[in-house]
């Protein structure tokens, strides 16, 4: 007897016991068990389809509305996306942004970072994505007006020197 017919056969005699009917001896191949579906659940999506739900395309920019990092929510500047399996113990996450730079372009080299073109870091658009150094980074977030101490008035009277 397989365990799904092990399962049915319990099933079916408890409800033998409310019923009153009896339960047959032999529930082998021609029985109206052996006709059941197997449930098994739904089908896992592919990280392609998972990774797109949730993506918002708006004229420019594709704005990723998934899960994202940081706790507060003036933190939360970049989105992740959970890759891998929970079964062999690779699930991990990853920045959505990057995630999208390495499927759509290249692996990213050591010691490279993805760069938004359009200064927005929940952007995911793979046109928008390039790699950048970190000092190339800093030196772009300077002379786009996007460094944080300048928003905050440490730098004031300060002009950012660009290194290029």
């Amino acid at each position: 007897m397989t365990g799904r017919n092990r399962v049915v056969r319990s099933f079916l005699r408890r409800s033998v016991r409310m019923v009153g009917t009896p339960l047959p001896d032999s529930l082998g191949e021609g029985s109206f068990i052996e006709g059941l579906p197997v449930k098994t659940g739904p089908k896992p999506l592919s990280e392609d389809i998972r990774f797109l739900r949730h993506v918002k395309k708006t004229e420019s920019c594709w704005l990723w509305v998934g899960a994202r990092a940081g706790g507060r929510l003036e933190h939360q500047r970049y989105g992740y996306f959970g890759v891998g399996s929970r079964s062999d113990g690779s699930r991990r996450r990853v920045y959505a942004h990057r995630w999208m730079y390495e499927h759509t372009h290249s692996p990213i080299p050591e010691g490279k970072q993805v760069n938004h073109t359009c200064d927005t870091p929940l952007c995911v658009n793979p046109a928008h994505l390039v790699l950048a150094t970190q000092s190339s980074n800093v030196s772009d977030m300077h002379t786009r007006g996007r460094a944080r101490g300048k928003q905050r008035g440490w730098l004031k009277g300060r002009k950012w020197e660009s290194t290029k």
